[in-house]
């Protein structure tokens, strides 16, 4: 094996999985930003309402364990980047973590009583 090629150790995959999550979730939001789906403007509001029921009913299932994952990964990654002293990245991650952390205040307090709502709508 050539001695030039890094070996990755828990730090590289710790750091590989956080970017690889954050990347994930930055994406799903730069899709909205992008005009999401062209179709949904093209919907009824009762199909619309349909919609979101099913997106986020898969949403909510998979976010139970993709975004606790993601906040321990940034708070494992910041924590590792200080204690190596690399303060540029890691003054990067923490302010993705602040960034992530005001992004759940605004699911928690606006976007979730609003998916209850929906979902408790019988479109049928």
């Amino acid at each position: 094996m050539d001695s030039s090629i890094k070996t990755f150790n828990a730090s590289s995959t710790l750091l590989f999985i956080t970017v690889l999550l954050a990347g994930f979730y930055g994406g799903t939001g730069f899709f909205v930003v992008l005009g999401g789906n062209p179709a949904i403007q093209k919907m009824s509001a009762a199909t619309f309402a349909e919609y979101w029921q099913h997106t986020d009913f898969y949403m909510a299932a998979r976010m139970k364990f993709f975004g606790p994952l993601l906040l321990l990964c940034l708070v494992g990654s910041t924590a590792l980047l200080y204690f190596q002293n690399n303060f540029i990245s890691c003054g990067l991650m923490f302010a993705a973590l602040v960034v992530l952390t005001a992004d759940l205040f605004v699911i928690f307090n606006f976007n979730h009583p609003l998916n209850r709502l929906i979902q408790s709508w019988d479109l049928n």
